[in-house]
């Protein structure tokens, strides 16, 4: 409990940080939205008075400086006031209602797909090395670590098409829209989040596959595995019980590392299939230059990674007992 403890307090300095960082790069941003809206008005033909332009940037506090600006957005947030979205109009609130559980409900189940997929492959292919499976698997392996995220987007959905004559766009079909949650719009809402899911799972499976294996294999060649086998110890038992539950750790820790690579995925998945996740509305708001919308949302996704190692932390601390703060030259 004490470790865990630690663990959670440690997160609120790094929050902070992340925080002052995330603001700090929405404000480096050129240009600021205040001008852009200024430049697509003219180009529609329509004038803006001087006047309306200090009003807005006096209303966006624009005219403050650098830490004014940074202090009262932190002030509000640590209100619950998460602003307004000068690009949308609305309450980023509401936009991170929106779009928050979609993206975390694609994150969660790509990386439980994941890692039904790499332990097992990781596995079998440590086992199985230099076998005509294990140059497969690797070059499979390769192949995912290799390939941008949107090129399987397109060829996923190219097969969708081909297979099934339609590339389900959206969280549920337009007649499910404004529909209470029955089964046949789970039925529906599952139907067109399986490609957001298999897209998401498949963004870090090779890089996990390849932990496991290298891990299992250093664990495989210790002197502990050859005297159990000198012992008479079954295969599977051997395997199991001791080399396989060691090459975990660095396979959990890396929890931190495959949340932002989804996360990451997360423009390409909504821009190929249509779907309000918060990498939709954080291009949007980069490419519109919404400081306010874009340094919440990037605090978000921040968090999200803070709380994926926390996560990672814990469960370590509970496959390996050792793994203690000050304790037995532990992290």
């Amino acid at each position: 409990i004490q470790y865990i403890l630690r663990r959670m307090i440690s997160v609120i300095p790094m929050a902070l940080i992340v925080s002052f960082v995330v603001f700090a790069l929405a404000e480096v941003m050129p240009g600021n939205f205040v001008e852009r809206r200024v430049m697509n008005l003219k180009a529609q033909g329509i004038q803006v008075q001087q006047d309306e332009i200090d009003r807005l940037i006096q209303t966006w506090g624009l005219d403050k400086p650098f830490y004014v600006r940074y202090w009262r957005w932190l002030s509000n947030l640590l209100r619950g006031d998460l602003g307004q979205s000068a690009v949308y109009g609305r309450s980023t609130a509401d936009l991170l209602a929106e779009a928050g559980p979609v993206s975390l409900t694609i994150a969660a189940v790509g990386l439980l797909i994941t890692w039904i997929i790499a332990l097992p492959v990781g596995i079998y292919s440590a086992t199985h090395q230099y076998a005509a499976s294990d140059y497969l698997l690797t070059l499979l392996s390769f192949f995912g670590l290799g390939t941008p995220g949107f090129l399987i987007a397109l060829i996923v959905a190219y097969f969708s098409m081909v297979r099934f004559g339609f590339v389900p766009v959206g969280i549920v079909s337009p007649a499910y829209a404004n529909q209470p949650w029955n089964w046949a719009k789970i039925v529906n809402f599952l139907g067109h989040m399986t490609l957001p899911f298999l897209l998401a799972g498949l963004t870090g499976t090779g890089g996990l596959v390849r932990t496991m294996r290298n891990n299992l294999l250093d664990q495989l060649r210790q002197p502990y595995v050859v005297t159990a086998r000198a012992k008479g110890l079954s295969e599977r038992k051997l395997l199991l019980k001791y080399p396989v539950r060691l090459a975990l750790n660095p396979f959990i820790s890396s929890l931190a590392f495959v949340l932002p690579a989804i996360f990451s995925g997360d423009v390409v998945i909504a821009a190929t299939l249509g779907l309000p996740t918060v990498g939709a509305y954080m291009y949007t708001a980069i490419a519109q230059e919404d400081p306010y919308l874009a340094g919440t949302l990037l605090l978000f996704y921040s968090v999200v990674v803070l709380v994926g190692t926390l996560i990672s932390d814990i469960l370590l601390a509970a496959v390996d007992p050792r793994i203690r703060l000050g304790e037995g030259g532990a992290r």
